[in-house]
């Protein structure tokens, strides 16, 4: 598990602080052994809790979900089929009050949600620590979940979908190898994470 405090999680946490300039989140992630179909929160600082609000990354071994939730109760969620466990994605979500949510899969946009649903209003009284490997919420790991993370970012910006796919893109221009050794490429900075 990896936990990123102060000033990721305090912007992260409250979507209006930057809403004229949005945000973007990007990672390449491997789901490495996935051995149920249930979903499983396996980034978050509060997004996945109907008591908090904040951003999650929800996967249930062939589906992965992004929420972006405020404080208001509002909620913005976009999700794509087709992510398989045992394999690298370049995954990147974009997100202002204007043009809502987007999710990209290896640079191609998966799905847009561009108008949130009214949900109730958080309690505010979870914890806003950024964790990546489990919820924000668990005092203790009862199952593991494995993934693989590598070239984390945070952006308080918005990236449009010219500048997403540049993401991903440069970072396969610079291995320059086929996708079945891209895992052995990267590992060098990869870190597992429970």
């Amino acid at each position: 598990m990896v936990c990123i405090r102060h000033f990721v999680t305090s912007l992260l946490s409250h979507l209006r602080c930057c809403s004229d300039a949005g945000y973007t989140l990007a990672l390449w992630v491997n789901f490495t052994r996935v051995t149920s179909r249930r979903p499983y929160v396996y980034l978050s600082n509060g997004g996945h809790s109907e008591s908090n609000h904040g951003v999650a990354m929800i996967y249930d071994g062939g589906n992965l979900e992004v929420r972006f939730r405020d404080s208001d109760g509002r909620e913005w969620s976009a999700r794509a089929d087709d992510v398989l466990p045992g394999r690298w994605y370049h995954v990147a979500a974009a997100w202002n009050a204007v043009d809502g949510l987007s999710l990209y899969v290896d640079g191609d946009l998966a799905y847009h949600e561009p108008l949130p649903r009214l949900r109730p209003p958080g309690t505010g009284r979870g914890t806003d620590e950024f964790l990546i490997g489990k919820p924000n919420n668990e005092t203790r790991v009862a199952e593991r979940h494995p993934l693989a993370v590598d070239e984390f970012n945070f952006w308080s910006d918005y990236k449009n979908a010219s500048a997403i796919k540049q993401l991903g893109l440069f970072i396969s221009l610079s291995v320059c190898l086929p996708p079945l050794t891209l895992r052995v490429c990267v590992s060098h900075s990869c870190r597992n994470v429970y």
